[in-house]
C-alpha cells in the first residue's frame, strides 16, 4: 500500500516536472523577440541609476545644454516638466480620474501643437 503511493506520487512528480520544462520552453520562446527591448530598457535603468549616484554629472550636462542651446533646454524642460506632472498625477490616489481624463488631455495639446 505505501509502496503504491509512492509509485504514484513519483509518477506525478515526473509529469509535473515534464510539463514544467515544456512550460519553461514555451516561455523561452515567446521572450526570445523582447530579448533586445530588454537588454536596452536594461541599459537604460543602469544609466539612471549611474546618474542617481554622479548627480554633478547630470548637471553638468544640462548647464552645457543651456549654454549651446539655451531655446532647446527650454524646450526640453516644458516637456519634462509635463511629463513629469502626468507621472505624478497618474500615480495620485485619484489616477482611475487621470486615467479617465488622459485621452481628453491629449486632444487639448493636439490642438495647442496644432496651432503653432
Amino acid at each position: 500500500m505505501i509502496g503504491s503511493r509512492l509509485v504514484e506520487l513519483a509518477v506525478r512528480r515526473e509529469r509535473l516536472r515534464q510539463r514544467a520544462d515544456s512550460q519553461r520552453a514555451a516561455i523561452a520562446a515567446g521572450v526570445r523577440g523582447l530579448d533586445t527591448p530588454i537588454r536596452i530598457a536594461d541599459r537604460a535603468l543602469g544609466g539612471v541609476r549611474w546618474l542617481k549616484l554622479n548627480p554633478a554629472a547630470g548637471v553638468a550636462v544640462l548647464v552645457a545644454l543651456v549654454l549651446v542651446r539655451p531655446r532647446g533646454a527650454l524646450s526640453l524642460a516644458q516637456g519634462g516638466l509635463r511629463v513629469w506632472a502626468a507621472w505624478r498625477a497618474l500615480r495620485a490616489p485619484r489616477a482611475r480620474v487621470a486615467w479617465a481624463l488622459l485621452p481628453r488631455m491629449l486632444d487639448v495639446y493636439r490642438g495647442i501643437r496644432g496651432r503653432r
